[in-house]
């Protein structure tokens, strides 16, 4: 019996865990863009997913790392070669180059964000991606992408799922991996089946931080859909954008317009005059009106 055979449960509870992450009630998620991306979103019928090390907020790429680090540091029931495999891991992987995780050769993970939220004044003031603050969001519905990530056909490597923001639930996974991890690594003699382990488990915990943020991002209420993509893998073609004078690379998913189902201006927006919008979407085969933010804001 090889190491993937013999290993395989924890693959199956990487599934579950990814599963729960997945759940929702809501029924429509939010894209929040500019004038320009929704002209964009709607012409070209698809999707951007951003390389993740190039999100504005660098502190996320290493926060499970931190918490993960404490809970070693602070939980006693580790056994002393498993923590210092962690530790060493996470020092040469993570700490080592600040922003920058050492992932697996040429492997990228791109991220796509949406919202449970509909009319989120931070969401407004963050993305919209204007001056004066105009922008737009995009109901798309929420079963398309469940089935995209989840279903028969779904990618080989793609995740969906809510951000966890509560900090003592992001403990108590990660806390539930360690333990079942550790069990398996105590009953394993073998270096190589050791070090593989560490290497799952590693993996289980990067799938964790797609997923876990700052309390502080709350109000986003965000839900993610994360495709990540090797070299070898090439499924989706990585393209480049620029902002602020960096090159973003990003790669494209393909929907059909009967997923939107919701089109709301941001608070500043004159619905009043929303008629070439209505028109555009109209051309493209989406008939919604444009709904107004009911955030009373008025500069």
């Amino acid at each position: 019996m090889n190491k993937h055979q013999k290993f395989r449960p924890f693959y199956y509870f990487l599934d579950t865990v990814a599963h729960e992450l997945q759940l929702t009630d809501a029924d429509i998620l939010y894209h929040y863009t500019s004038p320009e991306g929704l002209k964009s979103i709607v012409e070209t019928n698809k999707i951007w997913f951003s390389e993740i090390h190039y999100l504005n907020d660098k502190s996320e790429i290493i926060y499970t790392y931190n918490l993960l680090s404490k809970i070693l540091e602070k939980t006693k029931d580790i056994v002393p070669e498993f923590k210092k495999s962690l530790e060493t891991y996470i020092q040469s992987h993570i700490y080592s180059r600040p922003f920058k995780i050492d992932r697996k050769p040429s492997q990228n993970i791109f991220v796509a964000s949406f919202s449970h939220a509909s009319d989120e004044l931070s969401l407004w003031n963050y993305y919209t991606k204007s001056d004066k603050k105009y922008g737009y969001n995009i109901g798309f519905k929420t079963n398309f992408f469940i089935e995209k990530f989840s279903g028969p056909n779904a990618f080989r490597h793609g995740y969906c799922g809510k951000v966890i923001y509560n900090k003592r639930i992001q403990e108590e996974k990660i806390r539930d991996a360690l333990f079942k991890y550790q069990n398996n690594f105590i009953d394993t003699k073998d270096y190589d089946e050791q070090m593989y382990l560490i290497d799952l488990f590693m993996d289980f915990i990067e799938i964790l931080s797609l997923f876990f943020k700052h309390k502080a991002f709350e109000s986003e209420k965000e839900y993610r859909l994360i495709i990540t993509q090797s070299e070898r893998e090439s499924k989706f073609s990585v393209k480049y954008r620029t902002q602020n004078g960096i090159f973003i690379p990003y790669i494209e998913m393909d929907f059909t317009t009967d997923i939107i189902k919701k089109i709301t201006a941001s608070p500043l927006v004159d619905t009043s005059l929303c008629d070439g919008v209505e028109q555009f979407l109209k051309d493209h085969g989406i008939r919604h009106r444009v709904i107004a933010s009911k955030i009373p804001i008025r500069y």
